[in-house]
C-alpha cells in the first residue's frame, strides 16, 4: 500500500484536480473461482458463495490496491493517484487535465468499472481525497 502522505507529494504544484470514486468498489472486483468457495458461508436460506470481492475479508484491501495499481499502472505519478477505489487526478493548469481526464474514465470503462457519480467532482481548485489534500 503507498503511503498517503509521500504519494501526495507528487501533487505540489497542481492547481487544479478531479476525484472518481468506483461505484461499491470491492463489489464491483471478481473473486477468483479457485477462492469463491473458501468465502461459502451457511445461512437459514442455505450455502452462499460469493463472486465479488468481500468488503472487510482479510486481503481485500491489498487485492483492490494492486487491482487500481495494474488498471493505472501507466499514469500512476504522472497526474494520477489511486488508493483503492479513489482516484485523484491534478495538474498544474485546467488545459492539462482534461487529457487525463478522459483517460481515466475510458480505462475503468475498459475494465468493466463503474463510478459513483455522487462522489465524482472536475476541475476543482480543491478537493478532499481520502480525508486529506
Amino acid at each position: 500500500m503507498p503511503v498517503l502522505d509521500v504519494v501526495l507529494g507528487e501533487t505540489e504544484g497542481a492547481q487544479v484536480y478531479f476525484v472518481l470514486d468506483w461505484f461499491r468498489g470491492y463489489w464491483q472486483l471478481h473473486l477468483h473461482p479457485d477462492s469463491q468457495e473458501l468465502y461459502s458461508f451457511v445461512t437459514h436460506r442455505g450455502i452462499y458463495t460469493p463472486t465479488r470481492v468481500p468488503m472487510g475479508s482479510t486481503d481485500a484491501v491489498a487485492y483492490c490496491q494492486g487491482v487500481a495499481e495494474e488498471i493505472f499502472s501507466d499514469l500512476l505519478g504522472d497526474g494520477i493517484l489511486a488508493w483503492l477505489d479513489n482516484i485523484l487526478g491534478y495538474a498544474e493548469d485546467e488545459e492539462a487535465l482534461p487529457t487525463l481526464l478522459n483517460k481515466v474514465p475510458a480505462r475503468c470503462e475498459s475494465y468493466g468499472l463503474k463510478l459513483h457519480a455522487k462522489k465524482c467532482a472536475f476541475f476543482a481548485t480543491e478537493v478532499k481525497w481520502c480525508g486529506l489534500l
